[in-house]
C-alpha cells in the first residue's frame, strides 16, 4: 500500500507547508508539481502559499495552473460569502478569468467557493466576457443555474447569442429558454 507524503505528514501532525512551499521553487522539476499537489491535500494554512503561487504573474503558467487546481480540488474549507461579506479572494481572482491560460483553472476554483446567488451572479457576469469560450460556457451555465435575480445577467446573455463560438451561443440560448424565454423573441427591453 502506497502512502502519500501529505497524508503521512498530516497523521504525524508535522507542519509541512514551509518545506513544501520551498520545493515549489524547484520548477520545472516534477517535485514542484508534487509539492503543489501535497499542499492541496494538506489544506488549511497551505492555501495562502498556493494562492501566492497561483496569482503571481512572475511564475510559470503551468505552475500557476497547478496551484489553481490544487486550490479548487484540495482540502480547503469553503469560503462562505455574501453581498455584505464578499470574500477577499474575488478581487484577486476576477482578473485571472481574463488571463490567457488561467481562465479555466480560475473558473474551476471560483465554482468551488461557497457564495450566495447574488455573488455568483456578479462572478458569472464578469466571466462571460472571458477570452476562453469554455469559461464563457461554464459561466453562462453556472450563472443561469445558481443566480436568483437574473435580470443583470440578461444583457450579457443576449450578447452571447452573437458569440463567435457555437457552444457559447447554444449555452446562452439554453439559459435564456430556462430563465427568460421572452428575451429570445422580444429582446432585452424592460429588464
Amino acid at each position: 500500500m502506497r502512502v502519500r507524503v501529505s497524508e503521512f505528514l498530516v497523521k504525524l501532525d508535522i507542519p509541512q507547508s514551509p518545506e513544501l512551499t520551498t520545493i515549489i521553487g524547484n520548477y520545472p522539476a516534477d517535485s514542484s508539481r508534487r509539492a503543489i499537489i501535497s499542499l492541496g491535500q494538506v489544506g488549511g494554512d497551505a492555501g495562502m502559499p498556493l494562492l501566492e503561487v497561483a496569482t503571481n504573474k512572475a511564475n510559470a503558467l503551468q505552475l500557476r495552473q497547478w496551484a489553481f487546481d490544487a486550490l479548487a480540488y484540495g482540502k480547503f474549507p469553503k469560503f462562505e460569502t455574501d453581498e455584505e461579506h464578499m470574500s477577499p479572494l474575488f478581487p484577486i481572482l476576477i482578473p485571472c478569468l481574463h488571463e490567457n491560460g488561467l481562465e479555466q483553472p480560475t473558473m474551476r476554483l471560483v465554482m468551488h467557493l461557497g457564495m450566495t446567488p447574488d455573488v455568483a451572479l456578479y462572478i458569472s457576469t464578469n466571466a462571460i466576457t472571458s477570452p476562453s469560450a469554455e469559461v464563457r460556457v461554464l459561466a453562462i451555465h453556472w450563472g443561469a443555474r445558481i443566480a436568483t435575480n437574473t435580470t443583470q445577467l440578461l444583457p450579457g446573455l443576449k450578447k452571447c447569442l452573437q458569440d463567435s463560438d457555437m457552444n457559447v451561443r447554444q449555452e446562452a440560448t439554453n439559459a435564456l429558454q430556462k430563465i427568460a424565454p421572452e428575451v429570445l423573441t422580444n429582446g432585452v427591453k424592460d429588464f
